[in-house]
């Protein structure tokens, strides 16, 4: 682990990167679940974990916003696995790889991708950052 070190802030990029060490494709959700599961237990957080595998996690409010309206954050824990033809990894069973891309290296883009087996099904321009992954395409190689 820690490809993505060095990247701010440190503990969101620590946790995306322990969640892409599973494998989580669509219906292969159980590992990843956990994962978040035990994220709450190891904060003192409320959760539910349901028998599909969707987690719920509860946060009380911080102090002096107690009577604050609550937010919902919501989001999809599986990915779409999709692959090319010569690649031989068993998604089913690995997590992705993640690695910088030689492209951008020494280069203060700070820009990372997958290697070409993961071809992720994306619309250009949803990521709201470069800080964010960019999928390895054939095209582009993510940069």
């Amino acid at each position: 682990m820690a490809v993505l070190s060095n990247l701010q802030p440190e503990k969101v990029f620590y946790y995306f990167e322990k969640l892409c060490s599973v494998p989580h494709g669509s219906g292969n959700t159980k590992i990843i679940s956990d994962m978040c599961v035990g994220f709450a237990k190891e904060m003192g957080l409320r959760y539910r974990q349901e028998p599909g595998n969707n987690v719920i996690i509860w946060k009380d409010a911080s102090a002096g916003y107690e009577n604050a309206a609550p937010i919902i954050l919501q989001g999809h824990i599986d990915m779409v696995c999709a692959k090319t033809d010569d690649c031989t990894k068993d998604m089913a069973a690995a997590g992705l790889d993640l690695a910088w891309c030689p492209r951008c290296r020494g280069s203060d883009r700070r820009r990372w991708r997958d290697p070409p087996h993961r071809v992720p099904r994306s619309r250009p321009g949803r990521t709201p950052s470069d800080m964010l992954p960019q999928a390895a395409r054939p095209d582009n190689r993510g940069c």
